[in-house]
């Protein structure tokens, strides 16, 4: 379930340019970080400037961490987790208020979490923005910033940022349901970035039958202020089926088309699939993803 009040799609003028991943895991060591994203720890106390970002947990004494997998995404490669029944905080200094993309990853690489039930809000000083309240996902599973459940394969490529418009220049998120339930709530990975990103819009479904092809077209809108090429990339594949992607960047400022060619092999497996389209430029991942239907 995720509730949500207060969103905002337009950028602000103005606004100062931000794009900060938070990857949160027991040893700063264990994994490399992606470029310009920063390792949190649980002993990470707010106030820590890094880039010029400060952040960090209010209350580190109720928050714990573990490292579980180098050998997916880095964001996802450990967890922090708090105690549901003892929320804690964790603050992130903006250099304004105005309008802001979430991502998120609440999950385990390692054990099943959630059993009953996760709880992530984000907060302008006492306003509730958004709440996410997630039940049972697996191991290797992940809820995003919009509640859906992905694996850790296709979550870099699929999940789902959320807009909060904040009137103020703090974003306050708080981990941990606050009834007890015997749990923990586990956060892998934050994302905050200014409004400013490429929107993209895309044909939801495709079918294509064995042996033949198919081909979409995905726009991306540039919103204001974004300036910048935008790389596309296509995540996980079922087996016998091929893609491509003409132009495989779109120029800046970011607005254009791009044309999805789907090869399906005569011995493809039948069914339905998710591929995840990523673009990225200027410091900003956008995903979406269109359901393809292999036929006889």
């Amino acid at each position: 379930m995720i509730t949500m009040a207060l969103l905002c799609l337009a950028s602000v003028v103005g606004l100062s340019q931000v794009q900060q991943g938070f990857d949160f895991r027991n040893t700063a060591s264990f994994v490399s970080d992606r470029s310009g994203n920063i390792a949190v720890l649980p002993t990470t106390a707010y106030p820590t400037t890094v880039n010029g970002i400060t952040f960090g947990w209010a209350n580190p004494n109720l928050v714990q961490g573990r490292d579980r997998s180098n050998a997916d995404d880095p964001r996802l490669a450990g967890i922090n987790f708090v105690r549901n029944g003892q929320p804690a905080t964790f603050y992130i200094d903006l250099p304004a208020p105005g309008a802001y993309n979430v991502s998120l990853a609440v999950g385990d690489a390692n054990s099943a979490q959630c059993w009953r039930g996760c709880e992530i809000q984000f907060l302008d000083g006492s306003t509730v923005l958004a709440t996410i309240a997630n039940g049972l996902t697996k191991a290797g599973f992940f809820f995003d910033a919009a509640g859906r459940n992905w694996s850790n394969a296709a979550w870099p490529a699929s999940n789902v940022s959320v807009p909060l418009n904040l009137k103020g220049p703090r974003l306050v998120v708080v981990i941990g349901a606050r009834r007890p339930t015997g749990e923990a709530t586990p956060i892998a990975f934050l994302g905050i970035s200014d409004g400013a990103m490429p929107q993209f819009h895309f044909p939801p479904s495709l079918t294509v039958a064995r042996g033949k092809q198919g081909s979409t077209s995905l726009t991306s809108k540039a919103d204001v202020g974004f300036n910048s090429p935008v790389t596309l990339s296509v995540g996980s594949l079922p087996p016998g089926v091929r893609v491509s992607l003409n132009p495989s960047t779109i120029p800046a400022p970011g607005s254009g088309s791009s044309t999805m060619t789907v090869r399906v092999a005569p011995k493809a497996v039948l069914g339905t699939f998710p591929i995840g389209v990523t673009g990225v430029g200027g410091g900003v991942d956008r995903a979406i993803t269109v359901v393809l239907t292999v036929t006889r």
